[in-house]
């Protein structure tokens, strides 16, 4: 059996004193004690030590893992389907249409709108437009709107591009509606057999 004793600097006036002697500072110093341990106990904590100290990391690790969310919203106008701006629209079938509006302020409109590019010109015709779907609220009180549904159009010919423009409107600061909470986007659907 190895027994250990140390003389160490504890108390107020930084002078050295033993730790089995009596004194004022000795309840300061019981934290060195554990060096009086023989050696079997010594080797029976050690495991235990490394065991929690193992713990605490995995603890740790676990409580820093990234959320998983995956409905986060990065911009105002969030299209979740189709997955691009870009889609294939079957000639008589319907597309899936899901759209996220998203602001900081209370949303007074979002509205969809398309055009028939049968020109392909690459612009949306407002004056030849016609509407998807409208959200609107004559007292806005919310800033997350979605609209759910499917787009469907039968006289639309083979080869033909449909413009789509997706808007929205905000109020402003002053609880009016301001230029600055206006956003719109623009997807394309091109028209195949």
């Amino acid at each position: 059996m190895v027994k250990v004793s140390i003389s160490l600097k504890c108390g107020w006036n930084n002078s050295i004193q033993n730790v089995n002697s009596p004194s004022r500072s000795r309840a300061s110093c019981r934290f060195f004690n554990i060096l009086k341990m023989n050696t079997r106990d010594l080797n029976a904590f050690v495991p235990l030590a490394a065991l929690f100290v193992v713990m605490c990391s995995l603890f740790m690790m676990h409580s820093c893992e990234k959320d998983t969310e995956t409905d986060k919203i990065f911009e105002p106008i969030t299209v979740v389907q189709p997955d691009s701006v870009v889609a294939k629209l079957r000639q008589k079938d319907g597309l899936p249409l899901e759209v996220k509006f998203v602001t900081d302020r209370p949303i007074v409109y979002a509205k969809g709108l398309y055009s028939i590019d049968s020109t392909n010109s690459g612009q949306f015709d407002l004056a030849g437009s016609d509407t998807i779907f409208v959200l609107f609220d004559s007292i806005p009180n919310t800033n997350k709107k979605t609209y759910t549904g499917e787009f469907k159009v039968d006289s639309i010919k083979v080869g033909h591009k449909v413009r789509v423009k997706l808007s929205m409107q905000a109020l402003g600061n002053s609880g009016v509606v301001a230029p600055s909470h206006y956003f719109e986007k623009f997807l394309r659907f091109d028209v195949i057999k």
